[in-house]
């Protein structure tokens, strides 16, 4: 497995964490018989032509009006060159197959569940153009990690790669299969509380070994040292994650996502369970050709505040030379971001939502101020 390939990996799971708070929920075994199944390469989706693995594949927990139930999946790059044009027309590919596999033929089906299923990309190194225009045609979702916001994700996933690549190789020179010891730890990390301080690392790796199953450890009882190796670092990026560089995923009315780097996670769950949804600020600040964007409640501008950086187009559009700057803000907030909806847990550990609604001030200089 190759260093690029590594970090790929990592950070989907990573990113599958963080879409969790926006309701979706990881789908890691076969309990669709009619559409899903497990293969030696992982879980499989049927199509109408052929199946597909799903390395990362959530399902919103709820239903959106009209719709059928929305399952997405999750593709990421951490390499140096963008996402080229092929790629998105993989994808599109495998979202046609999928979405046309109940298309009315000579005679009537019986019934069965059906799903929309929906694609995004998300990229450390953007997307060609060619890729940006076929995707938005297609309504596949670009999401560039260049934006400034990402930037303590996309680096917690380089110390995670650089941590955890010796010890995948050992394991998989003792005969374990490393991608799959690697998504089965990660998932066991990241989807539980790092645990309380004073906790003894290796307790905590070996919960995590109990929970990675027969298939990938070989039936191997004793716990090699590799391996608690491998889940100290898939706890310590949990951690960065949930506590150390919280992030928050915002959606704006626009075909891309946000980072939402909160002040205070606690300040900010605090006022969203008391106010649910509510009017917002949005104030800019230009620092070394950057654009960053905090957002602060209309009513009490000290309770929270949120950060995000533009993604890089849009940060292209709004810096160009010529014109107004802040003209051409404000043209991106009728675009983009009148309402951002926010996931995040509230203290019963469920997961919510909320819309932050953009609300510019009559005669004092605005929101954006």
């Amino acid at each position: 497995m190759t260093p690029e390939a590594l970090r790929g990996y990592i950070l989907e799971e990573a990113i599958a964490f963080l879409v969790r708070g926006s309701g979706y929920e990881l789908l890691t075994v076969a309990d669709d018989p009619e559409a899903l199944r497990m293969r030696h390469n992982g879980l499989n989706v049927r199509g109408r032509g052929a199946e597909h693995q799903a390395d990362v594949l959530g399902e919103l927990r709820w239903t959106p009006a009209f719709s059928y139930p929305i399952r997405l999946f999750v593709e990421a790059k951490h390499r140096r060159k963008p996402v080229e044009l092929e790629e998105i027309r993989e994808a599109v590919g495998i979202l046609a197959d999928l979405n046309s596999r109940y298309a009315p033929g000579p005679k009537p089906h019986r019934p069965a569940r059906r799903h929309s299923y929906k694609y995004a990309f998300f990229s450390v190194s953007g997307f060609s153009e060619s890729a940006t225009g076929y995707a938005l045609a297609h309504e596949v979702s670009l999401v560039d990690l260049r934006a400034s916001g990402f930037g303590p994700l996309t680096k917690a996933v380089s110390v995670a790669t650089r941590d955890m690549a010796p010890d995948l190789a050992e394991l998989g020179a003792a005969g374990v299969h490393p991608l799959a010891m690697l998504r089965a730890t990660l998932r066991g990390a990241l989807g539980r509380d790092s645990g309380p301080k004073g906790v003894p690392q290796r307790v905590r790796a070996y919960e995590l070994w109990r929970e990675v199953g027969d298939a990938v450890r070989r039936g191997k009882d004793e716990m090699p040292d590799a391996f608690v190796r491998l889940a100290v670092a898939a706890l310590s990026l949990a951690s960065k994650l949930r506590y150390e560089e919280p992030m928050l995923i915002g959606m704006p009315e626009a075909p891309f996502v946000l980072a939402l780097r909160p002040g205070s996670m606690e300040d900010f769950r605090r006022y969203a369970l008391e106010h649910g949804d509510h009017r917002v600020l949005l104030r800019p600040e230009f620092s070394g050709g950057r654009v960053e964007v905090t957002v602060l409640p209309m009513d009490r501008p000290s309770a929270y505040g949120l950060t995000f950086g533009l993604p890089a187009a849009l940060e292209e559009y709004v810096l160009r030379e010529g014109g107004d700057v802040r003209e051409r803000l404000q043209r991106l907030k009728r675009f983009a971001f009148s309402h951002i909806t926010v996931g995040y847990q509230g203290g019963d550990g469920e997961d919510r939502l909320v819309r932050l609604m953009y609300h510019p001030r009559d005669r004092d200089g605005g929101g954006w101020t």
